[in-house]
């Protein structure tokens, strides 16, 4: 969370500076003449400043996420994948997997080829 959000402070960053420097050329033809003239884009210069708003607030979101975390609330979890089979587990690992998921409010999606006596002691945590 925290890499998140530096991350999003140096594009906010990045977007700030291109909301005051982007530039267009502008060419002009008048009879035989070409001018060619360098004027400020202020439709781009709108985007990046818009963009460099909506990064802070990110990066603010994530920073209190960190606090969050820090302070011993709850983390979410994603997807974790773990296979447990007869050469490297045992009904105890599965058991400790689960546990481990139930206490941080995430839920197992999935378990194929469990013994249906240990599948049935286990289905309240779908």
């Amino acid at each position: 969370m925290e890499s998140n959000a530096q991350s999003s402070r140096s594009s906010a960053s990045t977007s700030r500076v291109l909301s005051m420097t982007a530039m267009t050329t502008r060419v002009t033809k008048v009879g035989n003449f070409t001018f060619v003239e360098t004027v400020p884009d202020f439709a781009t210069r709108t985007l990046h400043a818009t963009l460099a708003a909506q990064y802070e607030r990110d990066a603010v979101a994530y920073d209190n996420k960190a606090r969050a975390a820090r302070n011993g609330s709850p983390i979410k979890t994603y997807t974790f994948d773990k296979e447990i089979n007869r050469k490297n587990g045992t009904l105890n690992l599965t058991q400790d997997f689960i546990d481990e998921r139930a206490k941080n409010e995430s839920k197992v999606l999935r378990i194929t080829r469990l013994p249906v006596r240990k599948y049935n002691s286990l289905k309240k945590w779908f």
